[in-house]
């Protein structure tokens, strides 16, 4: 059901077993409210109460950069025309951008990660690949790697820092002083791209 409430388009989705209701702002900046069967009245309450998050969630939307989908791809910190990349040709929806970065991602990431375990002497038990809004990877106590399907939008020197970060873990499953200088000592740059890292956040498309 839509609704128009304090300027702001809003999707209300009705689920009788939801005891809370549920806010989120979707890409294309519709309020999209998941709650029970409620008045207007307690709708129109809670959306007048959350309308400073609204907002800022908002602004958050209209700040990313944006890539004209079906033309472009932010690929290995380039942004290029959909005609000098293999295989891209049939990118049209964002589902369609989502696959082929993890095809990438998989194909790629693996190779460097094996690469760097060996040159490491280190052992993980497994690979995975998932979207993720705020990490670029993490590593389990179970010895799992993980790793944004975006991460191939990083140039190649970064990609490589976060791949051995995340097996420096298998050692040291902390941030410790003992973790950084195990890193440096595969990776002397390791400062530099720490903090260049910290500079770039998640771009979404």
């Amino acid at each position: 059901m839509r609704l128009t409430i304090c300027g702001f388009e809003v999707d209300h989705q009705i689920n009788s077993r939801l005891k809370h209701a549920y806010l989120r702002v979707g890409d294309d900046g519709l309020v999209q409210l998941r709650s029970s069967n409620l008045p207007l009245s307690d709708i129109e309450q809670f959306i007048s109460s959350k309308q400073s998050w609204i907002l800022k969630e908002i602004q958050k939307i209209e700040a990313k950069p944006t890539i004209t989908i079906a033309k472009n791809i932010l690929l290995f910190a380039n942004m290029l025309n959909l005609d000098q990349v293999r295989d891209t040709s049939s990118l049209e929806s964002r589902k369609d951008y989502d696959r082929y970065y993890a095809h990438t991602a998989q194909n790629y990431v693996k190779a460097r990660v094996e690469l760097f375990a060996k040159q490491m002497n280190l052992s993980y038990s497994q690979i995975k690949f998932r979207k993720m809004k705020r990490r670029w990877g993490s590593c389990s106590s179970h010895a799992v790697l993980s790793f944004n399907t975006l991460i191939v939008q990083l140039d190649k020197e970064l990609i490589d820092y976060i791949v051995v970060h995340e097996l420096s873990h298998l050692v040291h499953f902390n941030h410790s002083k003992e973790f950084h200088l195990f890193v440096r000592s595969h990776l002397t740059q390791e400062a530099s791209l720490r903090a260049k890292l910290k500079e770039i956040s998640c771009i979404l498309y």
